[in-house]
């Protein structure tokens, strides 16, 4: 059981970690938004640079052309062509 001192730490440490992964996320959306805002070939180079190679994309809806559920990288960058 933890005593009251290492909750409290544990409680800070934990905001502290949140608030770090929130701004990384924040910086990584406004990375992406200038890079697709610049065209193509950036969007390209960020779905190169940060999505994995087991990426799965989700769409509302199937379409005659594309699935709903795609996956893997390869039929994202397929998907954005």
């Amino acid at each position: 059981m933890l005593t009251e001192r290492c909750q409290e730490a544990l409680s800070i440490l934990l905001t502290q970690i949140e608030k770090e992964l929130q701004r990384n996320v924040l910086e990584l959306g406004q990375t992406m938004v200038e890079m697709v805002n610049k065209g193509a070939e950036e969007e390209a180079k960020f779905v190169e640079q940060y999505y994995a190679a087991d990426v799965v994309s989700v769409e509302g809806q199937d379409s005659d052309d594309m699935p709903a559920k795609i996956e893997g990288i390869d039929a994202v960058k397929a998907k954005q062509a």
